[in-house]
């Protein structure tokens, strides 16, 4: 049997070496690999639970914040905010004129609403050196809270159309501008006021009830609900 040179005995064993160090080598950068990976993997899952312990929070804050009682206090703070930004009225006009305050209305508003019921409050005409009259105004300065109470003059009959000329114009621009001071605005018609003066102090106390959480009167809960006129 021939004898294998030297030299190649040499290479062989060279090239087995070389191709030991390749392997080890990769296996090496396999594990690299793999232990990257593995690493990256619980990296993952660490973030995935607290990605879902997050959404769990949040889910139960959503759920939270749907109670009605919570949408409730919600709203009464948003309702809160906007009437801190309400613009007072700009002066006092002293008449002698009570016709109102003597009505039946007025005696019913001063009974259910004592030392918040004023006929003589004035807002300020940005196109009239002549101030807006409010017929009646309710003010809470302790709520910061403004009404407008409006009673709106008598329309014609036949021809449906009101008594003065320009009034809807007048009453739409006076009625914007309370509304852009933050004051609410409730209109009654004249009809409404003469036939249902306790109805119409029901709705005062229920948009009062529905921005503050006040109570209406126990007076007022069985009494009939206001009807349009003409019906």
């Amino acid at each position: 049997m021939a004898k294998i040179p030297a030299v190649a005995w040499s290479a062989f064993v060279s090239g087995l070496l070389t191709l030991g160090i390749r392997i080890w080598r990769q296996q090496q950068l396999y594990l690299k690999r793999l232990h990257k990976y593995e690493y990256e993997l619980q990296q993952y899952k660490r973030q995935l639970i607290a990605y879902q312990e997050r959404e769990n929070q949040h889910k139960r804050k959503v759920a939270e914040s749907q109670k009605p009682e919570n949408i409730k206090k919600y709203r009464y703070k948003l309702i809160r905010e906007i009437m801190s930004k309400a613009v007072p009225n700009d002066g006092i006009n002293i008449t002698d004129e009570q016709n109102i305050l003597n009505s039946e209305l007025g005696r019913y508003l001063n009974k259910l609403f004592s030392n918040k019921i004023y006929t003589d409050v004035t807002i300020n005409n940005p196109n009239s050196y002549i101030p807006y009259q409010l017929d009646i105004a309710y003010i809470d300065q302790s709520l910061h809270l403004y009404i407008d109470i409006e009673i709106d003059e008598s329309y014609n009959d036949e021809a449906g159309e009101p008594v003065y000329e320009d009034v809807l114009t007048y009453d739409n621009k006076r009625h914007q501008l309370f509304l852009d001071k933050g004051w609410l605005v409730i209109r009654f018609a004249e009809e409404q006021v003469i036939r249902q003066p306790e109805s119409c102090c029901k709705v005062i106390a229920n948009v009062i009830n529905k921005v503050t959480g006040i109570a209406i009167p126990k007076q007022l809960n069985q009494m009939e609900n206001l009807q349009k006129y003409p019906s």
